[in-house]
């Protein structure tokens, strides 16, 4: 009976030109690839190759038998890939707050799926999602575009976490063009927030946290500016000893979309109708 092994072996020496080169690729000895060629010529009772003296060549009914080699090792890969995505959902989104409310209710809609999550640039996501390395992304606008579907999932503002000394501290909002120039704590990783807070405060510093925890504890424990949004907030609390006042932009502002493609609806049921009743 055929082997995998052999087929994989087989694809090998025609795609290296040599048995000594298709042996070294494989990490086996010469004359274990010859073994097993021998024996997948017995398997299929013709020749496969053309022997002669330092060479060997592909028969024509070895040159079909590679052909067919390769589509059937290429379909064992799309069905192993396609086993695989089934007991996995991968998310990716723009930004974190929403995505950390995706996930959380991903995790209790399926328990026993393994869900990955990573931030990215919103056309990096939409390309990822069309070319299914997502099953969802969180978008700050809907996508209009066949097979693809949208739902709202939240908005999300930010505001300014001011020390009660600072001289803004009073105003009941402001611009960013009010705090430009200031040094301010920055979370690290916020997505695309990060080129619009940089678009509009670029003479500032900024100081980068990696860390949730280490931002809420330097917004305790300092009085350096800082960056806080409502759903923030809503899951860590607001800051201690902090003014929040919000940022009155338009771009201060985000309304977010999952968007997943058509075919994926019936699969994402549960999850969806989560987000609806709770985002």
């Amino acid at each position: 009976m055929l082997t995998l092994e052999q087929l994989e072996q087989l694809v090998a020496v025609a795609d290296y030109g040599t048995l000594s080169a298709a042996a070294e690729a494989l990490h086996i000895s010469q004359p274990t690839l010859t073994r097993s060629m021998q024996k997948l010529e017995t398997e299929f009772a013709v020749p496969l190759f053309i022997r002669s003296k330092n060479k060997l060549t592909f028969h024509e009914n070895g040159l079909l038998a590679t052909k067919q080699a390769r589509r059937i090792l290429n379909e064992i890969q799309d069905m192993l890939q396609l086993v695989r995505a089934n007991h996995t959902l991968a998310i990716g989104s723009c930004a974190p707050m929403p995505l950390l409310d995706v996930m959380r209710l991903a995790t209790q809609c399926y328990p026993d799926i393994n869900v990955t999550i990573e931030m990215k640039k919103n056309s990096v996501l939409l390309q990822g999602l069309q070319n299914d390395l997502y099953q969802l992304i969180v978008l700050p606008y809907s996508v209009g575009e066949p097979g693809l579907e949208s739902l709202p999932c939240g908005k999300e503002q930010i505001f300014f976490a001011l020390p009660p000394n600072h001289p803004l501290a009073g105003c009941t909002g402001l611009h960013w063009q009010d705090m430009d120039g200031t040094t301010m704590l920055l979370y690290n990783d916020i997505g695309f927030w990060y080129d619009i807070t940089l678009a509009h405060m670029p003479h500032s510093h900024f100081l980068m946290q990696n860390e949730l925890s280490s931002l809420a504890e330097l917004m305790e424990a300092s009085v350096i500016p800082a960056f806080v949004s409502d759903r923030f907030i809503a899951q860590s609390g607001a800051p201690a000893g902090r003014h929040i006042v919000p940022l009155l932009e338009e771009d201060a502002h985000a309304a977010y979309y999952a968007v997943y493609r058509t075919e994926q609806r019936q699969r994402l049921q549960a999850l969806l109708q989560a987000i609806t009743v709770s985002l």
